[in-house]
């Protein structure tokens, strides 16, 4: 099982117990801009198999001062080999703008290069969430484009996203720096 543990954030396996916080934190994401839904019961496998790298990827807890705040995952499916996806969610807005969110980027990044092969990793977000903007940007991630109307939106069309990446050779020139970032 995966658990890494940074100054201010945990992040560790889900656990069975937090489904419903989980499903709830999904409904609220998807009534505005999200990824792409997924039912009850791909949700009660990904939380099953919280902690290990699996096919689709990997699926962790972010648990601060003993909570649980939020959910981080890397997904590779569909991806080519050594390139994956990054999301993350904080639950309450209380918990925003407080560091989690750019810790627990740095470790999970961390571990996907060290740890998982990884040549790239990837993310995207709203244009105008300037926060999660802002946590890219702090690691290092490149700017790469506004894929166009690319997120299912709640009104039925679709949002832009304004896309992120890190390779290796980034990664390398900046992991140093996340001390004094995250």
């Amino acid at each position: 099982m995966i658990v890494l543990a940074g100054a201010r954030v945990r992040l560790r396996p889900l656990r069975s117990e937090e489904f419903d916080m989980l499903r709830s934190a999904r409904e609220r994401a998807d009534a505005t801009v999200s990824p792409g839904s997924f039912g009850d019961d791909e949700l009660r496998e990904r939380i099953e198999q919280s902690g290990t790298l699996t096919g689709w990827g990997l699926a962790l807890a972010i648990e601060a001062d003993g909570d649980l705040v939020g959910h981080i995952q890397a997904y590779r499916a569909q991806l080519p080999r050594g390139v994956f996806g990054i999301g993350i969610e904080l639950f309450d807005p209380d918990h925003r703008g407080k560091g989690y969110g750019t810790e627990a980027m740095a470790m999970l990044v961390r571990h996907l290069f060290d740890r998982e092969e990884a040549r790239r990793v990837e993310g995207g977000t709203t244009p105008d969430n300037a926060a999660m903007r802002r946590v890219f940007e702090r690691l290092g991630f490149v700017e790469e484009g506004v894929q166009r109307q690319f997120l299912p939106a709640a009104d039925g069309g679709g949002a832009d996203c304004v896309m992120y990446g890190m390779t290796r050779n980034d990664y390398e020139g900046v992991k140093d720096q996340w001390t004094r970032t995250s």
